[in-house]
């Protein structure tokens, strides 16, 4: 029988007919790393994807305050505050005045009662799915530390990166580099092998 020292499962076996080496004398690193040095590889981009489901969060409740104003402001008060919007913003982009103009006059001939329905489930679904992403985001870099969980870990680096979902991922790529960093680190082969 021959001897393959690449076969995983007979590593710490020795050749035929010698002594086994001592444990801390092995030729050839271990099979699987140190959770320790594991860690370590890890810690940088769950801190940081931490902090950005934190931001995530904290969007997401502004989102919520949004949600409740648009369902607390009285449906008339909304309408004609909508159409002063539409009507001062031409203003500003000169070049979108038709557009505006246009919503304007789609807006007076709307319900107010629609109108605030309308504003408050859109509000309602932008809020629910940034703390979706948060949650995600938070839940996974936790897991990244903990150095447990390694499909939740995915997603939540995942989840930080989506660029029209994430407001980390929005801003100029930061959302992105990190996440992508976080995912390098979390895809190596010996990291992947000391998630429980």
């Amino acid at each position: 029988m021959s001897f393959d020292p690449f076969n995983a499962d007979r590593r710490d076996q020795p050749f035929e007919g010698s002594q086994p080496y001592p444990a801390d004398k092995l030729p050839y690193p271990p099979y699987a790393p140190p959770v320790q040095m594991v860690r370590e590889r890890l810690i940088a981009p769950a801190i940081l994807l931490l902090l950005l489901a934190l931001l995530n969060l904290l969007f997401g409740l502004l989102q919520g305050f949004a949600t409740l104003n648009a369902y607390l402001v009285p449906a008339e008060v909304a309408h004609r505050q909508s159409i002063e919007m539409f009507e001062k913003l031409p203003e500003a982009f000169p070049a979108l005045r038709k557009a505006f103009e246009q919503a304007a006059a789609e807006y007076r001939d709307r319900d107010p009662e629609d109108l605030k329905r309308q504003g408050v489930l859109i509000n309602a679904v932008g809020m629910a799915v940034l703390l979706l992403i948060a949650i995600l985001g938070l839940w996974g870099s936790i897991n990244m530390l903990r150095v447990q969980g390694y499909a939740m870990a995915l997603t939540g680096a995942i989840a930080t990166a989506l660029p029209c979902l994430s407001p980390s991922g929005c801003c100029c790529g930061v959302g992105q580099i990190i996440a992508l960093w976080g995912l390098i680190v979390l895809l190596n082969e010996d990291v992947r092998n000391c998630f429980r």
